[in-house]
């Protein structure tokens, strides 16, 4: 009887064993799906544990995305020398290569591996036709070669449905070096604002499409007036100096702040690299970063922040966004409508006003300056002295006239 017990607890110990086994083998299981669905897996290396990301993403590091760029350039120059043999060096099927000189790049996906850098890029090429292809990078080496891919193979591994990645030494060849490029926030800003200029140059409705949605809709209202922005302003865009530049983290996302000579203010919206909204001012849109500023001025830097925006809406010829700055009861005795006052605006003032106040006073809830402008900032400028009244409402509202 004795050895029956002991055999039944032998037995229950046992199954007490096998189900923690079978347990302990689910869970692993479980991890191993998980990690497989793109969560994070550990790879030894040498003596260090290094964190693999296995799900494609968005390729949001801007020394990596010019680093693939300067690539994909230097490929153009082989094709464009009709170069077979650099061509072939750098494909993995020479029988089946991109064959264009003018590849636009529209968004790059990556997947890490241990030294090696695997990234699926959507451009188009001459036509606007869509092309697609991975660039396999050998860091160790510094090395590359291209893939051609078609649409469907392209969706489906950014989609994580299929899995494409080379995790092989890439030998190296007269052809297939590549160098790592590193930007500054400096150079980011200068890349962006002449990108969307050039956009405006050349595809004003594209540029149109680049524009933040609410911004757009508030300052513009139609691609038409932003058409006719883009024609009083362009030059003056594309010849201003950078003068000031700043970055703010938002989000997970970068925003950059650009200021340049003739006091033109865009902020960026990045989404990934090269892929933005932009605003080309600050004051139809006052985020938070312009009231919290705007809070910490003294009434009279108030009064002449708004006189230097009046001005500048002046410079960028937006006579209907200035005029709805004015008293109701100046404009009914001066500008009864604002084509008045824009033929006043072109024959009263210069098309660069660069101006600073001499003189404030208050007199009640009123603000009287007297306000310097000149045409410019050479020894020759003209000068015009005016009077500017302002009174300050609610906010960062405010009303105005001045002297006619």
């Amino acid at each position: 009887m004795d050895n029956y017990k002991k055999w039944i607890l032998i037995i229950i110990g046992l199954i007490i064993i096998l189900i923690v086994a079978i347990f302990t083998l689910y869970q692993y299981s479980r991890e191993e799906q998980e990690t497989d669905k793109g969560e994070v897996n550990n790879v030894v290396e040498g003596d260090t544990i290094i964190k693999v990301k296995q799900e494609v993403q968005v390729l949001n590091s801007r020394n990596l995305y010019y680093t693939v760029q300067n690539i994909i350039k230097k490929y153009e120059l082989y094709i464009a020398e009709n170069n077979q043999t650099a061509i072939g060096a750098v494909n993995l099927d020479k029988a089946n290569y991109l064959n264009s000189t003018n590849i636009e790049i529209k968004q790059i996906y990556y997947k890490e591996a241990v030294s090696y850098g695997n990234y699926y890029i959507s451009a188009t090429e001459v036509g606007n036709k869509a092309v697609y292809f991975a660039l396999y990078l050998d860091n160790a080496n510094s090395t590359y070669i291209i893939e051609r891919l078609d649409k469907t193979e392209f969706e489906s591994i950014v989609q994580g449905v299929t899995t494409k990645i080379r995790n092989e030494n890439i030998i190296a060849n007269e052809y297939n070096a590549y160098q790592y490029i590193e930007i500054s926030d400096e150079e980011m800003v200068r890349r962006y604002v002449k990108d969307f200029v050039q956009k405006a140059k050349n595809n004003p409705n594209l540029a149109y499409e680049f524009l933040d949605d609410e911004y757009k809709q508030k300052k513009f209202g139609n691609i038409e007036n932003f058409k006719k922005y883009i024609e009083n302003n362009i030059e003056k865009i594309e010849n201003g100096t950078l003068t000031h530049y700043g970055t703010n983290k938002a989000n997970e996302n970068m925003e950059y702040y650009y200021r340049d000579n003739n006091k033109y203010y865009f902020t960026i919206k990045e989404k990934s690299v090269m892929n933005y909204s932009i605003l080309l001012d600050e004051y139809t849109i006052k985020d938070a970063k312009y009231i919290g500023i705007y809070n910490e001025f003294s009434q009279e830097e108030k009064v002449n922040n708004n006189i230097s925006i009046f001005i500048r809406m002046l410079n960028e010829k937006e006579y209907k966004t200035a005029y709805n700055l004015l008293d109701q009861t100046f404009r009914n005795n001066n500008f009864k409508t604002e084509a008045e006052f824009e033929k006043y605006a072109e024959k009263n003032f210069w098309n660069n006003n660069i101006g600073n106040i001499s003189k404030i006073e208050k007199q009640g809830n009123l603000y009287l300056c007297t306000y310097k402008i000149k045409s410019g900032v050479g020894l020759s400028a003209e000068e015009i002295t005016k009077t500017f009244v302002m009174q300050l409402k609610e906010g960062t509202d405010f009303i105005m006239s001045f002297e006619v």
